[in-house]
């Protein structure tokens, strides 16, 4: 109990602790460039195609001649330029033609029973022919409402997206998640442990990706995220 709670304390604190400036990032291995190797360009699928990290990935796809194909999966269209616009960049026309976006239902989108099952075909037609899967899916507590509201999105939806891109034979999943995740962090509903529940939730979607044993398998564990309007810490995460 006690060990609990001094994880949430270290928890509420993390975004603010005074920290010098980092050093210059650097990257984690030599960045291929398929394009200046005779190599054709890569194509990938995309969840959480808005989110504070996804919508810089997008962007960055959609103006990288290194990806040749993007697919959007999302509740509703994207408004790309509206994209261009956060990102502070602009989509030329034949830039945009390389997206192409799918609105489904992302609660629903691998449920497996009768009624759905001709819907978790076809969704798994939509991952098909990509090179990879970058999931950002993910959203905070105070726009889900409740922890439940927080699983479907966090958990739930990114283990259904891992699920469909292993039926559609998708050779790579790239997942976001966070620092300090831990399947293995004991956490309950209650809004004052949120998080724990957060790291707890994240650790839950990494092992559930992971036991889709992808031929590759890319997952990010970023700090806290530093959003327009917001202050740092993890209790609205």
């Amino acid at each position: 109990f006690f060990v609990a709670f001094a994880n949430l304390f270290q928890v509420f604190t993390m975004g603010n602790t005074q920290q010098s400036d980092p050093a210059p990032a650097q990257p984690l291995r030599t960045h291929v460039l398929r394009t200046q190797q005779n190599r054709p360009p890569r194509s990938a699928v995309i969840l959480g195609a808005t989110g504070a990290t996804g919508k810089f990935m997008l962007s960055f796809m959609i103006q990288s001649t290194e990806w040749s194909k993007v697919s959007i999966i999302h509740r509703r269209t994207v408004d790309l330029d509206a994209i261009a616009t956060k990102c502070n960049v602009t989509f030329t026309e034949e830039q945009k033609s390389k997206v192409t976006q799918h609105v489904i239902d992302m609660e629903k989108m691998c449920a497996i029973d009768t009624e759905n099952e001709a819907n978790v075909a076809n969704n798994v037609e939509l991952f098909k022919g990509h090179d990879v899967v970058f999931c950002a899916l993910g959203t905070k507590r105070a726009i889900a409402g409740t922890a439940e509201n927080f699983k479907k999105v966090d958990l739930y939806m990114v283990r259904d997206a891992a699920i469909l891109s292993k039926k559609a034979g998708v050779p790579h999943f790239s997942l976001l998640s966070s620092k300090g995740s831990n399947a293995n962090m004991w956490a309950n509903d209650w809004k004052i442990t949120h998080g724990l529940l957060y790291m707890k939730v994240k650790g839950d979607a990494e092992q559930a990706v992971i036991a889709q044993n992808f031929a590759r398998c890319s997952i990010f564990r970023p700090g806290v995220l530093g959003r327009e309007g917001e202050s740092g810490g993890i209790m609205g995460k």
